[in-house]
């Protein structure tokens, strides 16, 4: 991932429609347009399994040497009045948990993963994989073998997303290949094993430049976002699910022009696409929008101060530090009417970075609530946060740990529906140090759509010197039957 600052809150310049509409329509010429996807045909991941690939050249996928750092980084938060809540419940254990995949030769990791009725697949930099849901797998294949524009195209292909969709029994993988294209795949079938339907953006009908992917469902669309590397302008894509099923050989995309560093919110019952972002002017807030109303933006507060400062993480075995990201919104979802998110915050006296949660009504932006999750010592960085929400209000964080003391590793925490915390559970203890800095970019955390109770999350840990994605199913007692269909 590779951004810049924002050059004002929008960059208009890439819009160029007829001018007596734009007279007309000011608003919304420069900020939404329909753009077309060409479809690349199918693969078979069962297939593409089969076959024999080369290993990818040993590299930092993301250039590591070159990545540029946000000017509009703070300094680090001072000490705070806030503390993290005393946990009060016990942590869920993990009922099954596996190794997915992982890779000496490709940093960083990227670890992004859905749960289906009958599978469960992981989408990382180094590959797709296929597993069974006791952790058999059944099928794995480069991620640039599975998203290629062209028979054997070598290019970078990065930041792979992948979101089930259990009402209608597909998969979408949303990934980039660098610098230009953007990838979308969808599987014909519930059967993650058999064929999928891709299609390819070109993005340099709205950016010059592409870099970094979110990825999210709504009732009706799924909603994908890049940034352009050169600018931060954000663009979220949206694409309606019957046209998208339909698997036609040109799909309809509308693409929207949404300012610095938003973020999809995720959820099946949602009819609206709602995206959030930092407040540009109150640098402790939140901006939601809708993408049929980006001009209504409302300020979500919060009772936590937000540091972006840049701030690397020790690990054990090595004087080598981790990154832990740019302390942007990590993940957001919405239940019942109520958005959740979460970020990093970089913090001082000790210096270390910690996690932010909190929930607000997603009509009116009003805060409903949240947390932080930090080591006041100082000991124990937490980075690369996920959420999930389930049925009954119960909320998992998925994400990394790292201290002097241990080796990059894997973990949760449980908070009820009445805003209890449980103690943290361990997903994954890592084995070695990293032999990178470059770690992230992020992890999945998922309700299980076969209760609508059960979390599943995928994080990363360490072997042989290298990141390993670790799959992990988390139950929650006194679980209820689900009236998902």
């Amino acid at each position: 991932m590779q951004r810049q600052p924002v050059q004002g809150p929008f960059m208009l310049r890439k819009f160029a429609l007829a001018l007596p509409l734009c007279l007309l329509f000011v608003p919304l010429c420069l900020a939404q347009q329909t753009i077309e996807a060409t479809s690349l045909g199918t693969v078979t991941l069962s297939e593409l399994a089969k076959q024999k690939y080369p290993e990818p050249l040993s590299r930092d996928i993301e250039h590591e040497s070159q990545r540029r750092r946000p000017e509009r980084l703070q300094s680090l938060a001072a000490a705070w009045d806030v503390q993290p809540a005393a946990p009060t419940i016990a942590v869920p254990p993990v009922s099954t948990r596996f190794s997915s995949i992982g890779s000496g030769s490709l940093s960083p990791g990227d670890a992004a993963g859905a749960v289906g009725k009958n599978h469960v697949v992981t989408a990382t930099n180094a590959g797709i994989v296929v597993h069974s849901r006791s952790g058999a797998q059944l099928a794995s294949t480069p991620l640039n073998a599975f998203l290629a524009i062209a028979a054997g195209d070598n290019g970078i292909y990065t930041d792979p997303r992948i979101v089930y969709d259990a009402g209608n029994d597909r998969w979408i993988v949303f990934g980039l290949r660098l610098p230009r294209y953007l990838v979308l795949a969808v599987s014909n079938t519930g059967d993650p094993l058999g064929a999928w339907t891709r299609y390819v953006i070109d993005s340099s009908k709205f950016a010059n430049s592409i870099d970094y992917s979110r990825l999210a469902l709504t009732r009706d669309t799924i909603v994908a976002v890049t940034y352009e590397g050169d600018a931060n302008n954000g663009y979220p894509l949206s694409i309606h699910k019957s046209d998208l099923y339909s698997l036609p050989s040109s799909l309809p995309v509308k693409q929207y022009l949404a300012g610095i560093v938003n973020v999809p919110v995720s959820g099946e019952e949602s009819e609206y696409e709602y995206i959030l972002g930092e407040d540009e002017t109150d640098r402790n807030s939140l901006i939601l929008s809708r993408l049929d109303q980006l001009n209504v933006r409302k300020k979500v507060a919060g009772a936590i101060p937000w540091s972006r400062a840049e701030t690397a993480a020790p690990q054990l075995g090595s004087s080598r530090k981790l990154d832990t990201g740019f302390m942007d919104v990590e993940a957001a979802v919405i239940r019942s009417g109520i958005i959740y998110a979460v970020n990093l915050t970089a913090m001082s006296a000790p210096t270390r970075t910690s996690i932010i949660w909190r929930k607000f009504d997603a009509e009116t932006g009003k805060y409903l609530g949240g947390g932080l999750i930090d080591d006041p010592t100082g000991v124990k960085y937490y980075a690369y946060s996920s959420i999930a929400v389930n049925r009954a209000g119960g909320i998992v964080i998925g994400f990394n740990t790292f201290t002097a003391a241990q080796y990059p590793s894997a973990g949760y925490v449980y908070i009820d529906a009445h805003g209890a915390i449980s103690n943290e559970g361990v997903l994954k203890a890592g084995e070695t140090p990293s032999s990178t800095t470059r770690w992230g970019d992020y992890s999945t955390t998922v309700v299980d759509p076969t209760d609508d109770a059960t979390f599943w999350t995928i994080q990363e840990a360490t072997a042989e010197n290298h990141w390993v994605a670790w799959w992990g199913k988390i139950a929650i007692k006194g679980k209820t039957r689900s009236t998902r269909h």
